[in-house]
């Protein structure tokens, strides 16, 4: 009877223990998410005059909602540290247009973002807090409409690569579920054209907040 009870406590005190390891280690493995957020795109514009443009700086940004999905593999490199991989798709709604008119209307919308890169972190009692960055690739999408003139509607895209930094929380669920909520910078490489005369630079940078839910195999 004495060994039953000393038994009986070891598993009661071992319980608690063996749970808080389990927390305190960083889960490792396949994971994968679904993330929705804030996004704004910023447009700065840059003229270096000498044509018929002044020289000067605009800077115009756009406010929209944030979706898509990351996929991702982490390991373990200490009972409290791990780094991995990830790959993601999102799409947003942030879009500006001129004011409609009986000529023509403008309207230029962000397209799907892609992202590559690697993330590094420390976990304890089951939060994670972690620091990322690598490629983006993101498309601009451009529609012009115009009931007078017809021949005017048509639509357009374009792609611009560049790189994104971001630091995360993440922490676990019941289960191998887990939330996370993170902010992304990303700056995408420019162009430049000419505008009667003058040399106009474009940069495209962007503000995400996101939150997601995953789940890890």
């Amino acid at each position: 009877m004495r060994i039953a009870i000393m038994g009986l406590a070891l598993c009661v005190v071992a319980a608690p223990a063996a749970a808080q390891g389990a927390l305190e280690t960083p889960a490792g493995g396949v994971r994968l998410e679904l993330v929705a957020g804030w996004d704004r795109p910023v447009l700065r514009l840059q003229s270096a005059g000498g044509g018929t443009v002044d020289a000067g700086e605009v800077t115009g940004g756009q406010t929209g909602i944030s979706y898509g999905g990351e996929i991702g593999y982490d390991v373990a490199t200490s009972s409290a540290t791990f780094v991995g991989g990830y790959a993601g798709l999102s799409g947003s709604t942030a879009a500006a247009c001129t004011a409609p008119s009986s000529i023509a209307r403008y309207c230029v919308h962000a397209g799907r973002n892609l992202t590559l890169g690697l993330r590094a972190g420390v976990m304890s009692h089951g939060v994670a807090f972690y620091a990322q960055g690598g490629w983006s690739n993101g498309q601009i999408k451009d529609e012009r409409t115009s009931a007078l003139f017809p021949a005017l509607n048509g639509k357009g895209s374009d792609t611009l690569d560049g790189f994104h930094v971001g630091l995360g929380l993440q922490a676990r669920l019941p289960g191998r579920a887990y939330a996370k909520i993170e902010y992304q910078f990303t700056n995408y490489n420019g162009f430049e054209f000419n505008l009667d005369g003058s040399p106009i630079k474009l940069d495209f940078d962007r503000h995400q907040i996101s939150g997601g839910l995953g789940v890890r195999f």
